[in-house]
């Protein structure tokens, strides 16, 4: 993940942090980290006052090789013993995509074979690693489910677990130029079905990209078209400590772009605050 900046030691990283005027953060150690390092990540958070708000894992247990299919269901596992360990706010990952790649389209994500898969997967992982003080979250995508606030619904009642939320991306939302030209109602509706389970958040911005089909771009917040002040409004009215992770930037600079923006709309939307 791109969101995790190279650092050489865990208090590098939480200072690098800390000292840009961040409060929240992804968890950078991985499942191969020991308990040392594990822990060192967490003191330096806490040392940083930063809320650890996620945990990726980014692995379909679906691979198509049953040696792959098994790793990855491990890797899974461990990851969110280990967000529950250090009390991220979530250990989030896609329902797992039917091919090879994880994040990739492919027709059979939509069966019906595929859904009761990732159903229970996702029971099989709470019932196995019993989290106590972490929520195992899935990421809205384009082309799986859930793709939607309507999908995932339905996916946390036929789960049925009181650890399984949401973890909420709203750029994901957008898999048509509908949802475009509608993204702030689009954006609202899903927030209202969706916000008890709400645990953690990505804060995005979007283009579409010239060409002739409809291409959505990420880009740096502030530079495309998402309305951020009904996002952080809606946001803040859930829970004003809501943490809000960007994603997806390559450089501090762009950080300290994207967070100097949100800052500002917080300041004319939060005077209070």
């Amino acid at each position: 993940m791109t969101s995790i900046m190279p650092h050489e030691s865990p208090n590098q990283w939480a200072e690098d942090l800390a000292k840009r005027g961040f409060t929240a953060a992804y968890f950078p150690a991985k499942e191969t980290a020991s308990d040392r390092e594990i822990f060192a990540y967490e003191k330096a958070a806490k040392d940083h006052n930063l809320v650890i708000a996620e945990m990726g894992i980014w692995k379909t247990p679906f691979a198509q090789d049953s040696k792959e299919a098994e790793k990855s269901k491990n890797i899974c596992l461990r990851r969110l013993e280990i967000a529950d360990a250090v009390g991220a706010k979530c250990c989030v990952n896609v329902s797992g995509a039917a091919g090879e790649i994880w994040y990739a389209y492919y027709p059979e994500n939509y069966s019906e074979a595929t859904y009761w898969k990732n159903v229970e997967f996702v029971q099989w992982l709470l019932d196995t690693a019993k989290p106590k003080s972490t929520y195992y979250a899935l990421e809205i995508m384009p082309w799986m489910l859930p793709d939607s606030a309507e999908s995932y619904l339905k996916f946390l009642w036929d789960v049925n677990r009181d650890r399984f939320a949401v973890h909420f991306d709203p750029v994901n939302l957008i898999n048509s130029v509908e949802k475009v030209r509608h993204y702030g109602d689009m954006l609202e509706s899903a927030i209202i079905q969706m916000h008890p389970y709400i645990k953690s958040c990505h804060l995005k911005d979007f283009l579409l990209a010239d060409g002739y089909t409809p291409n959505v771009r990420e880009t740096i917040p502030g530079r495309g078209w998402a309305d951020l002040s009904r996002y952080l409004k809606l946001i803040h009215r859930l829970d004003p400590q809501m943490p809000m992770l960007f994603e997806h930037l390559h450089t501090w600079e762009d950080y300290e772009e994207a967070l100097a923006h949100v800052q500002q709309l917080e300041s004319r939307l939060f005077p209070q605050d």
